[in-house]
């Protein structure tokens, strides 16, 4: 192999990656688990959208 070509998706519908990534799911699994406390991992959609990339308008990226 000579050339290694890397993509990497970019979603800008939180809805849309949790949806093809399984964040909500992957995390509900964490809680349930008890890897991850209820109060700290029930919604974590609304952190990821804190995060300064997810507060960025789609012009700026």
């Amino acid at each position: 192999m000579e050339t290694v070509v890397a993509t990497t998706p970019v979603f800008r519908d939180f809805a849309e990656a949790d949806h093809t990534l399984g964040l909500g799911r992957n995390m509900q699994q964490a809680i349930n688990a008890g890897y991850v406390a209820q109060g700290k991992g029930g919604g974590g959609s609304p952190t990821l959208l804190k995060a300064p990339s997810a507060r960025r308008s789609p012009s700026s990226l």
